[in-house]
C-alpha cells in the first residue's frame, strides 16, 4: 500500500532528490515558499524549501524495497521510528499543501 514518508537530504540538494524519484516514477512533494532578499540595493526573489533538508515521497515500501529510495544519491536517509520509515498521514500532507 503506498503511504507518505518524510526524507531527509544533504543540505541544498532537496530538488536534486526530488527529480532523481520523480524520474523513478515515485509521487514526491516539496513545498517550497517565495523569499524576498535585499542584495546590493536589489530584491531578489526566489523560492526556497519550507523544510531544508526534507522533502516527501508516496511509495510502497513492500512492493518497491526499502532500499530504492535509501539510496538514491544526495539523500542522507528516510526518517524513521524504532528504524522502520515513519508514515506520514495523507491528512498532513494535504494541510501542508493547503497553506
Amino acid at each position: 500500500m503506498e503511504q507518505w514518508y518524510c526524507l531527509y537530504t544533504k543540505p541544498h540538494q532537496e530538488a536534486v532528490v526530488n527529480d532523481s524519484l520523480t524520474g523513478r516514477g515515485l509521487t514526491t512533494y516539496l513545498p517550497m515558499i517565495p523569499v524576498r532578499r535585499k542584495l546590493n540595493g536589489r530584491i531578489i526573489r526566489f523560492r526556497e524549501p519550507l523544510f531544508p533538508c526534507y522533502i516527501f515521497a508516496r511509495a510502497d515500501l513492500e512492493r518497491i524495497g526499502f532500499s530504492t529510495i535509501r539510496w538514491t544519491p544526495r539523500l542522507r536517509n528516510l526518517v524513521t521510528i524504532d528504524q522502520r520509515p515513519a508514515v506520514v498521514e495523507p491528512s498532513i500532507i494535504a494541510h501542508i499543501e493547503t497553506r
